[in-house]
């Protein structure tokens, strides 16, 4: 036997500890594990995990953008129409009631200036291809420094990191420096400065930063002054803004902070080989309001910087043509997530117009026809449980030219088949509430319960997790997520797709697959469970005894390859305590199988004293066990932890 594990020394020697070891010495086992290649076939079909792509976040930066800063754009927010907007406290309350902050672009959301009499951020006049952009405004300048700090949040630092700044500039006599600063404007400089010295004309300019000294409270500062001993020339005509002849000025647009991290959450995802790819997430698409949600039919409408209904930029940096093209990449199923105007009637928060329907067809076949592909799916809104959405659903589909309706349409509420068969290959994408233990039927409504003997399976799209404190009994979150997908695998005829939310998140606790630090990308042990998930799976879910594990605190699952050379079993152990088991292998004619491979994700630092945080970290480590007909074998599952067996 030997180990190889994937963390290194100190991640072998905990689970060494913890005694997780399968072994041929004979341990206290609390059962037998059966392993019967005999029993009949329970089902076939393997569980199609996909990737949500969720483009929000709670710190209003757009995590599929790649841009580091909030309104880099200066646009923030286009006013609303039929909106009252409240400058004072900058909030928006739109005609159904609702009442949310909102940041207008003269609030300059997420900058700070050093001296607002001199700083101002104004409308473009006289430019018909810029008219209506805001544009950051400095004027002035002679004899005096003007700083602006983005001061939204601070940019984590290491030592020796790399950043692209980009922007856009103009002015005369002026000179814009960009650097990182400690704290606050004018504080200590933690990288190199970068200088430019626009022209009249606005151009694209690049620079690169390099951060000098380490440091959690790093800021980006721009620093304006005059070039002297240069003439300058009022161009009020041009820009809509006037300037004293003879004075210094610097403009500054679409300011982007990057870091060479985005290209690496494109490999990520394809090292998920997701059955299907669905952008953008329910809270991005269910905006309140026309102009709180994206809109895919245009390139322009898909670029257009806009503040979402849950309180975060979508900057359109990330929009239909770039995901229709990763869907490719990944030869994944495209599902388009999409506000269709219609909406449940207790949603108080959304404004709705049923008028308006054809219109919102039209803008859906528009979409349709500019995808220019068979394979896009369509779904209509999402988490509308009441029994008001299928007829509308029926009603806005049947508006739709019959040559677009199917297969393009997925509802997003629950429509039971036949009603629903004639617009949608799934019942629904259905929204399950959070989950606080690893069952999967029992989330379900008794009504959707028999959609699991209809043809048509279900969608779960977002698979939202309660909160630690909210769960029937002490489960670590990553746990409860890898027991559930283990209990979902044995449904897997039943769903057309499972995806777990959020996919990306700068909040550990919010338990990503992916983990956004700046500019990187970060695979955590979740996606590494669900990559390993999708390596040890066949196509034939096997009979086991389930009840008897479940009794243990065990969830698990069997599968099988077709030809069932290879059999993989799943478990979960949802105690605190370590549990042996004997290995007992039946099979008549079949060759023997020679060794089981094992993948562990195991808890860092748990004992059976004590109760350890619920998001604790996890570590993943790979062993195997050559299989000898003389000898015992054992297989223990540690507390707390999930194992992936691979029999072959």
């Amino acid at each position: 036997m030997s180990r190889n594990s994937l963390r290194g020394p100190a991640a072998a020697l905990a689970v060494l500890l913890m005694g997780l070891v399968g072994c041929v010495r004979s341990n206290p086992a609390v059962g037998v594990l059966e392993i019967n290649r005999d029993l009949p076939i329970v089902s076939s079909g393997v569980l199609r995990l996909g990737v949500t792509l969720n483009p929000g976040t709670t710190t209003g930066r757009d995590l599929l953008g790649g841009n580091l800063l909030v309104n880099g754009s200066f646009d923030l927010a286009p006013r609303l129409a039929v909106s009252l907007h409240v400058e004072a406290d900058s909030t928006v309350t739109t005609p159904n009631g609702y009442r949310q902050f909102y940041p207008l672009p003269e609030m300059a959301y997420g900058w700070k200036f050093s001296d607002p009499r001199k700083t101002a951020v104004l409308r473009e006049t006289g430019q018909e291809e810029r008219d209506g952009s805001f544009f950051l405004h400095t004027t002035d300048l002679e004899g005096d420094t003007v700083r602006v700090l983005y001061s939204l949040r601070p940019i984590a630092q290491k030592r020796g990191a790399r950043y692209l700044f980009r922007a856009k500039l103009r002015g005369k006599k002026g000179r814009m420096t960009v650097e990182f600063v400690r704290d606050s404007i004018g504080g200590k400089r933690l990288s190199n400065r970068v200088s430019f010295s626009p022209g009249a004309d606005w151009r694209d300019v690049t620079g690169g930063l390099s951060v000098e000294e380490a440091s959690e409270r790093a800021f980006l500062q721009f620093t304006f002054e005059s070039r002297t001993g240069e003439a300058s020339d009022s161009l009020s005509s041009k820009s809509g803004v006037r300037n004293r002849t003879g004075s210094a000025f610097v403009d500054v647009d679409d300011v982007r902070l990057s870091a060479p991290g985005r290209s690496g959450l494109d490999s990520l995802i394809l090292g998920l080989s997701p059955y299907y790819l669905r952008y953008p997430d329910g809270l991005t698409s269910g905006g309140f309001y026309p102009g709180t949600y994206p809109l895919h039919d245009t390139p322009e409408n898909e670029r257009k910087s806009i503040w979402t209904g849950t309180g975060y930029e979508y900057t359109g940096d990330f929009g239909l043509s770039d995901f229709l093209k990763l869907a490719r990449v990944c030869g994944a199923q495209p599902v388009l997530l999409e506000n269709a105007g219609i909406t449940n009637a207790g949603a108080g928060r959304r404004y709705e117009d049923v008028a308006l329907v054809p219109d919102r067809v039209k803008y859906l076949e528009q979409v349709l026809k500019r995808a220019g592909t068979d394979s896009l799916l369509l779904q209509i809104g999402y988490d509308m449980p009441s029994r008001d959405y299928p007829k509308r659903f029926r009603d806005m589909a049947s508006q739709f030219e019959k040559d677009t309706v199917k297969p393009f349409l997925l509802s997003g509420g629950l429509i039971v088949p036949p009603d629903g068969s004639e617009y949608s290959d799934y019942v629904a994408d259905y929204a399950l509430p959070p989950l606080s233990s690893p069952s999967f039927i029992d989330y379900l409504p008794p009504r959707m319960r028999t959609s699991f003997s209809q043809p048509q399976p279900i969608m779960l799209g977002e698979v939202h997790f309660a909160k630690s404190g909210a769960t029937r009994r002490f489960l670590p979150a990553f746990l409860l997520r890898a027991a559930f997908l283990i209990e979902a695998e044995k449904h897997a005829d039943a769903l057309k797709g499972l995806s777990l939310y959020p996919f990306l998140s700068e909040d550990k606790r919010e338990m990503p697959l992916v983990l956004v630090r700046g500019g990187d990308y970060l695979p955590t042990a979740l996606y590494l469970f669900c990559k390993a998930f999708k390596e040890n799976r066949g196509a034939k879910v096997r009979s086991l005894d389930h009840t008897a594990l479940l009794k243990d605190g065990i969830y698990s699952s069997l599968t099988s390859d077709d030809e069932e050379a290879n059999f993989y079993l799943k478990a979960a152990n949802t105690t605190r305590h370590p549990l042996t088991y004997d290995l007992k292998v039946l099979a008549t004619n079949r060759d023997p199988f020679g060794e089981i491979e094992i993948t562990r994700f195991s808890p860092a630092g748990i004992s059976t004293d004590s109760i350890p945080d619920p998001y604790i970290d996890y570590t993943m480590s790979r062993e195997r066990i050559t299989l000898s007909f003389n000898q015992k074998t054992q297989i223990t599952i540690g507390a707390y932890e999930a194992v992936l067996l691979h029999f072959k």
